[in-house]
């Protein structure tokens, strides 16, 4: 969005915190669901490794940063 809609991003801020919050939520969600059988699901340490460390993941984690600071992926997203 800070790339395609500058305005949108840069003159909303309610709408850059609707954005982590849900982040968040979203995490905790899964990383409580990744422990029950019934929600396991075989690829999906994978997709999480992939978004941490992979190298097609760079330009979002680089975004993620900047728009949200380390420590907050850190804490959040784990990288």
């Amino acid at each position: 969005m800070a790339r395609h809609d500058p305005d949108t991003w840069n003159n909303r801020p309610q709408l850059k915190s609707f954005i982590a919050w849900n982040a968040r939520r979203a995490m905790e969600i899964f990383h409580q669901g990744a422990q029950l059988p019934a929600f396991r699901w075989n690829r999906q340490d994978d997709y999480l490794r992939r978004l941490r460390t992979g190298p097609d993941a760079e330009p979002l984690r680089q975004f993620v940063r900047q728009a949200y600071g380390a420590a907050w992926a850190r804490d959040v997203l784990g990288f």
